[in-house]
């Protein structure tokens, strides 16, 4: 954690201050909706991990186009079409995460894991921010 931690500060110093407190208020805002979300609602998130898992790996091949199209043709849109479905993939990882937490669903995280559903739940948020923080390409 603590070398995201400065992974994330390196990053966000390449970026101008009002992209970084716009994608953080708008990292927390989600993150917030997303916990109280998966909290509250009645469908089981658990049960659908392996269609999350495809949506991955089709996104990890679409990233794969998009940065070589990035590089190659100079086209970033791809990569902010990328960066968009990257976040809400972490979003959804996040709701899943959280459901997990909770336990009663088909997936469950015991008790005694404590460190590792903290440490999913870290890497999520950043994994949104860093996401949202990449559509913000002004430097």
């Amino acid at each position: 954690t603590l070398s995201i931690g400065y992974l994330t500060m390196m990053i966000c110093s390449r970026h101008n201050i009002v992209s970084v407190a716009i994608c953080f208020v708008i990292t927390a805002v989600c993150c917030g909706t997303i916990v109280i979300f998966a909290m509250q609602t009645k469908y089981d998130l658990t049960s659908m991990i392996g269609y999350v898992f495809i949506f991955a790996m089709v996104l990890l091949i679409f990233g794969l186009v998009a940065i070589m199209s990035m590089i190659f043709f100079k086209i970033k849109f791809l990569y902010l079409i990328y960066a968009g479905l990257a976040a809400l993939l972490f979003m959804l990882y996040l709701a899943i995460d959280v459901q997990m937490i909770m336990g009663g669903r088909e997936l469950e995280i015991s008790p005694e894991d404590h460190i590792l559903a903290a440490i999913q739940v870290f890497i999520d948020i950043i994994y949104i921010f860093w996401m949202l923080l990449s559509l913000f390409l002004d430097n």
